[in-house]
């Protein structure tokens, strides 16, 4: 699990008033963004000379820093929070995408300037499709188009960036091209502005995978294994069946 930051707090917190017309109370907040983001490690560290812990100091922080309130998207009132017009919009937009920026790995620099942007642009891996709207999930199939070109050979065939994977050589010439992801290394943008400068950048940040090597770069939950590690990984894994002397070793 991640080790959640003060700004990580604003979506699901925004998230959770946003379900109390009523308001909702500091303590009860509390309770429900630690029952939501299940907070380990360092963020459960006691606090010197108090009885309470790292995550519990971030979520006081939202009020003592009025976080929300500075934003926009939520008043305080009689020791309650109670959500605006404006925290509901982002709440409805921005909490399934906050949770896939987390499940995929990315940093907490990432994740805060996604905040700032209110992620109006961001893109979410290709085939994460339950979890992202529906703009975000046609900007995805635009990168995807562009990627999957950039990427092809003169014969419309594209390889895996981690094992070399290419359907056509497995299941024939009817699926040349086919069969691959693009995978996003980190938090993309398409603007509504330069629109091709934007492109060109986003091209440098994804990279081609089959199904497979996409399902164990996002192994690890709140992890996102590298693509040069990928390779090696596969390289010493080929290594050792090429030699079974190096795999007996490593099974007795």
């Amino acid at each position: 699990m991640p080790i959640y930051s003060e700004t990580d707090l604003v979506v699901p917190a925004t998230s959770i008033i946003a379900a109390h017309s009523g308001g909702i109370g500091t303590t009860e907040l509390s309770r429900e963004l630690r029952s939501q983001l299940r907070p380990s490690g360092d963020d459960l560290t006691i606090l010197a000379n108090r009885s309470d812990d790292k995550f519990s100091q971030k979520v006081r922080n939202l009020k003592s820093h009025e976080t929300l309130e500075k934003r926009g998207l939520a008043t305080f009132s009689f020791g309650s929070y109670y959500i605006t017009s404006a925290g509901k919009i982002f709440a409805a937009e921005n909490s399934e995408i906050h949770q896939a920026l987390i499940a995929q790995g990315f940093s907490e620099t990432q994740r805060h300037a996604a905040l700032d942007r209110n992620y109006s642009g961001i893109v979410i891996e290709e085939g994460d499709r339950t979890i992202v709207s529906r703009s975000v999930v046609r900007r995805s199939s635009l990168l995807k188009k562009l990627a999957m070109k950039h990427f092809a050979d003169k014969t419309g065939s594209v390889a895996c960036a981690g094992c070399g994977f290419r359907a056509e050589k497995t299941y024939g010439p009817d699926v040349v091209g086919q069969l691959i992801e693009i995978h996003h290394t980190e938090p993309l943008y398409l603007t509504q502005t330069n629109v091709k400068s934007s492109i060109d950048a986003a091209l440098k940040k994804v990279a081609p995978l089959c199904p497979n090597c996409h399902r164990m770069v996002h192994r690890i939950a709140s992890q996102c294994m590298p693509i040069a590690e990928l390779k090696d990984a596969i390289t010493r894994s080929r290594q050792q069946v090429s030699r079974p002397e190096l795999l007996a070793k490593q099974t007795t």
